[in-house]
């Protein structure tokens, strides 16, 4: 018989079997949620690492087993015993292995832990630190915890595209490869994109391939690398419809968007999708799921099934965003119960419900009158109820933060129509309710507007200043936003500025690039340059970081970027030269001018002819020019000390570069190689279309402003021609326009 000693050393070398730990075996028999969250209150103290892993590992699972409206996952976050199984998970993190590392990271995050929470970050830090060892089922499982963060440029995870490369002839899993092909696609050369197609080619045609997870992961890696390798994509096709019967909408749904983005198109797969989806409709209870489904359905089915479940529904929601997505189909057909279901509903929805109604009734009204008789009637006068609806709704509105929630993506024909004004009045009847907490995102309602309302703007300024220490830096910019837009300068204008720089400034290192970007361009609309911030966005570490994190934006939102980096440059260059700040943006400007199609309009071939008329011909105007710093201008001209027009033909030397230049060509040569003659002047004649003004005024807008201010800067005098007063009744005939640009061009320069 053993020593009692030896006894307890061999246990404390080797783990208990399941049934000789009565605590596993107690966690092991739990059934909900609750009575692990007892279990663990009555053992606080007794929780091992495989304890308080096999805990958080059985909530994600009972959460995984039920469907996405019956999990409980904000009650288990919140639950002051998961509390207490993060912070033992994250005191013991050195006594965990490698797979139970990540697994506790993978299950904390499917349990909504955010990134930056502090047992999150030192499980990621650990994990990181061992990354090297880890087995690739581990490697992978870690993979995917970096892509639910959307890390997907991040070092991390160019490591792991690093080892991948290296040991990808270790790796014999299609699922642990599909996983990692995956969440790297973002990361890899054109060399390892093709390695990895060649491996799971070899892995389908020698492998049990029938999982469709796996071949929905390698299509989404095809798609997000651009790279519409049909053999492989006809392999994963062959997969989905051996597996139809078990795919659900989503993952349809994300199919139909691959195949489409690769511009691969499989008949018997959309048959076989059509079937599979109409199948489901009738088990999917819930809205959001419904919602989804119907999506997905709506380009592949006939307009009865469209229409057989749009009949059935009574939740106001629902209703509204079937109708809208009703309305982007095809088909022109409306069955005569549609609008009866959408009136039951109308004094039910919110602002943002009724505007989505509204798109898709103002889309049938349109359509109606060509393809069926009688309908047209019937949506005017629906449309007609439900902007009763809306103001009605509006005029009853007594909480402003509830208003801005219902407004928040709420924009186009209908709301400038029907609600903006009410909206505004309505604003102003709560002007009281402006605080430091929704300041921002009423400031961004406002810009998004793009009308000028200056007591609302002159409230929002002085809430700012009294509230300025309680607005957090990330959100100076939405408050800067609409008084930089609309060029309006509140009272105590310099104080307001100099508090939002104010704010913003200990947080330089910390803001996102971009938006350290929009705030200083802002700033550069209202001719503030403050020079710390200049400094920091122009240099090169800054601008290293502001590159790698645009690759990881939308595409629009990229591009916008970008283009304001090229403006703020441009602003800095011309507005403070003594920061000395380089202009770096010739190539992207080109790029630009590359791109676009400059095309004259028939307003602008008018505006030439007079032109030309006032001048004494052709040769003394040029239009569509692009000045030194990439300014687009209508019209230019150049007027000797006399005011006499010089030709535009005596000066061709200066209009070519040793190649000829062609028409939309910068002319930094026509600038740069000639002077002037003594005294001569440079006109620049612009036409301002209602896209200078603020919607409700006259009132010229910043970005016209700080145009008309650099090209000065440049030397040009420059003649705006507002659109109001070239359309006006007073000027209706050729003499007219004549001496009306006689006035602004030769009064304003005398």
């Amino acid at each position: 018989m053993l020593p009692l000693k030896i006894i307890r050393l061999k246990h404390l070398c080797h783990p208990l079997p399941m049934g000789c730990d009565s605590l596993l075996d107690q966690l092991g028999s739990c059934s909900t949620e609750d009575k692990i969250f007892d279990v663990v209150g009555k053992n606080k103290a007794k929780l091992s690492v495989k304890h308080v892993g096999h805990a958080i590992n059985l909530l994600w699972q009972f959460q995984k087993e039920r469907p996405q409206m019956l999990r409980t996952i904000d009650f288990i976050r919140k639950h002051p015993q998961f509390m207490v199984l993060r912070v033992l998970a994250e005191n013991k993190i050195d006594l965990m292995d490698d797979e139970t590392l990540v697994d506790m990271l993978y299950n904390a995050l499917r349990l909504n832990v955010e990134s930056h929470d502090s047992m999150v970050q030192q499980l990621m830090v650990e994990a990181w630190g061992r990354i090297q060892r880890f087995s690739m089922a581990t490697l992978s499982k870690f993979a995917v915890c970096l892509t639910d963060q959307h890390m997907y440029h991040s070092p991390i995870m160019g490591e792991i595209a690093d080892i991948v490369s290296r040991k990808l002839g270790f790796i014999q899993d299609a699922r642990i490869l599909s996983s990692l092909m995956l969440s790297v696609s973002a990361m890899i050369s054109p060399r390892l994109r093709n390695c990895l197609i060649e491996k799971a080619e070899f892995l389908m045609d020698t492998n049990d391939f029938s999982e469709f997870n796996t071949s929905r992961r390698i299509a989404q890696f095809l798609r997000n690398t651009k790279f519409s390798y049909r053999p492989l994509l006809e392999k994963c096709n062959k997969i989905f419809l051996q597996n139809i019967k078990c795919l659900d909408a989503d993952n349809i749904s994300i199919i139909l968007g691959v195949y489409q983005s690769l511009h691969f198109n499989n008949c018997d797969f959309r048959l076989a999708a059509k079937w599979r989806l109409t199948e489901l409709l009738n088990t999917y209870a819930d809205p959001a799921s419904f919602v989804r489904l119907f999506a997905a359905l709506g380009p592949l089915s006939g307009p009865e099934v469209r229409e057989s479940y749009l009949h059935r529904s009574v939740v106001p929601y629902e209703v509204s965003m079937l109708t809208r997505v009703l309305s982007l189909l095809p088909s022109l057909r409306i069955d005569h119960l549609i609008p009866a279901r959408i009136d039951a509903v109308l004094a039910q929805c919110n602002l943002s419900d009724l505007n989505a109604l509204a798109i898709a009734i103002t889309k049938w009204v349109r359509i109606g009158s060509s393809y069926q008789s009688g309908t047209s009637a019937v949506y005017m006068k629906l449309l007609q109820r439900l902007n009763e609806c809306g103001l009605e709704r509006l005029q009853k509105a007594d909480r402003m933060d509830l208003l801005l929630e219902e407004l928040k993506y709420i924009s186009g024909e209908w709301f400038e129509e029907v609600l903006a004004e009410e909206t505004m009045a309505t604003f102003e009847r709560l002007i009281c309710q402006i605080t430091g907490s929704n300041v921002p995102e009423f400031a961004l309602f406002l810009a998004k507007t793009n009308c000028l309302h200056t007591g609302l703007l002159d409230q929002i300024s002085s809430v700012t200043l009294e509230h300025i220490n309680k607005i957090h830096y990330t959100a100076i910019y939405a408050v800067l936003l609409p008084f930089t837009i609309l060029n309006y300068d509140p009272p105590q204008a310099e104080e307001f500025f100099e508090s939002c720089i104010q704010r913003i400034r200990p947080y330089l290192n910390l803001c996102d690039p971009h938006l350290l970007v929009l705030f200083a361009y802002s700033l550069a609309l209202a001719g503030y340059f403050p020079e710390d911030i200049i400094k920091t966005i122009f240099h090169v570490d800054f601008l290293a970081k502001l590159d790698s994190q645009l690759d990881t934006l939308p595409k629009a939102l990229n591009m916008r970027i970008r283009l304001r980096l090229m403006e703020l440059n441009r602003a800095a260059c011309l507005e403070c030269p003594e920061f000395q700040t380089p202009w770096f943006h010739d190539r992207y400007c080109q790029q630009l001018l590359n791109k676009g199609n400059i095309s004259v309009s028939p307003l602008q071939q008018q505006i030439q002819e007079i032109l030309g008329q006032l001048l004494g011909g052709s040769i003394y105007a040029k239009a569509s020019v692009f000045t030194p710093y990439y300014y687009f201008i209508d019209f230019e001209c150049v007027l000797d000390k006399h005011q006499k027009p010089l030709p535009f033909v005596d000066q061709s030397t200066m209009l070519l570069s040793k190649k000829e230049k062609m028409p939309w060509e910068p002319d930094n040569k026509f600038i740069g190689e000639k002077q002037l003659p003594p005294g001569a002047q440079r006109v620049v004649v612009e036409f301002l279309d209602s896209k200078a003004f603020c919607k409700n005024s006259h009132h010229i807008k910043g970005e016209t402003v700080m145009k008309k201010r650099h090209l000065e800067i440049l030397g040009y005098h420059v003649v705006q021609i507002p659109h109001f007063e070239w359309n006006s009744m007073e000027l209706s005939t050729k003499d007219a326009w004549v001496e009306y640009l006689k006035q602004k061009i030769f009064a304003e320069e005398s």
